[in-house]
């Protein structure tokens, strides 16, 4: 029930980065519900998540607060959402707490950058030098230095 944008790096500072709440680095995910909801139940979801809501305990999780996120209905049962953390199960977990379920999960972008379109599940993409210092030098990706000094591709701009 979960698929989508998956970023693989032998890098751990630049991983730290994607990962940790303090870089704001956003991840957005396209999200189907098991249950239809109402325009003013749409409302209310909005609300209560971009708020932050108790995210139930989990096996591998404790009961915890989660952080504000945006959410945006497409349908009545799909929306996207965006969030800056990564608790364990985190979305699933906030449906959970507004009594709905998420029966499917797809990532479509870390950041800026974004899942293509035109990859089939299970394909990759493998940058390599030429493309990374082609997109540095276009402006098309972004760049920035670690707190060891080493610079890390964080994000593909718009454009």
């Amino acid at each position: 029930d979960t698929s989508g944008l998956l970023i693989f790096t032998t890098d751990g500072e630049f991983s730290n980065l994607l990962s940790r709440p303090e870089s704001h680095v956003s991840k957005t995910y396209l999200v189907t519900l098991r249950d239809s909801v109402s325009l003013k139940m749409q409302s209310e979801y909005i609300e209560k998540i971009k708020k932050g809501v108790m995210l139930p305990a989990e096996k591998k999780a404790p009961e915890q607060q989660s952080g504000p996120a945006d959410v945006e209905f497409i349908s009545h049962n799909k929306c996207v959402v965006s969030l800056n953390e990564g608790k364990f199960h985190q979305v699933k977990r906030m449906f959970l707490a507004v009594e709905n379920e998420v029966t499917e999960l797809k990532r479509i972008k870390t950041g800026n950058l974004e899942l293509s379109n035109n990859l089939a599940p299970g394909q990759y993409i493998v940058m390599d030098k030429q493309t990374y210092e082609e997109g540095v030098s276009s402006g098309k990706l972004k760049v920035i230095e670690g707190s060891d000094g080493k610079k890390h591709l964080l994000e593909r701009m718009n454009g």
